[in-house]
């Protein structure tokens, strides 16, 4: 599965790429994170979109980690980070369960809290803090 999610960031024509691999473990998610906050900081991206970034990137990857996988077993997850021009891309790569977060229904937020079906917050979220999401 490949989730790729872009925002603009306005700036100049600068280019710029970073790629880490981590294992499905939660508490991996703080390594991507990091990354993204120095990549940011070195490409002259604003808190706010860098912001966002981290919060989609920790519901999805926490997604493929705590649903993608059948087995116990040790699994490598790819996320990369694109500055081009005046957009700011980043790609998440698993080989998990194949699930497609765009085609997810929005939960109903008029229901109280408590009368709501588990699942689906996270990946809205996700959707609506950056400006497209894809998935292939």
């Amino acid at each position: 599965m490949a989730v790729c999610m872009s925002s603009e960031i306005g700036g100049g024509n600068n280019s710029a790429v970073q790629t880490l691999l981590i294992h499905n473990r939660l508490s991996e998610i703080a390594t991507i994170t990091d990354a993204l906050e120095a990549f940011a900081a070195a490409n002259r991206i604003s808190e706010t979109i860098t912001w966002r970034f981290q919060l989609a990137l920790e519901e999805l990857i926490r997604n493929v980690i705590a649903h993608g996988y059948t087995d116990d077993g040790a699994h490598e997850i790819e996320v990369s980070f694109l500055c081009q021009s005046e957009t700011l891309t980043a790609v998440v790569r698993d080989d998990g369960i194949p699930f497609n977060p765009v085609h997810i229904d929005a939960p109903d937020l008029s229901e109280a809290l408590d009368d709501r079906e588990i699942g689906g917050l996270g990946i809205h979220l996700a959707r609506n803090v950056v400006e497209e999401l894809d998935y292939s």
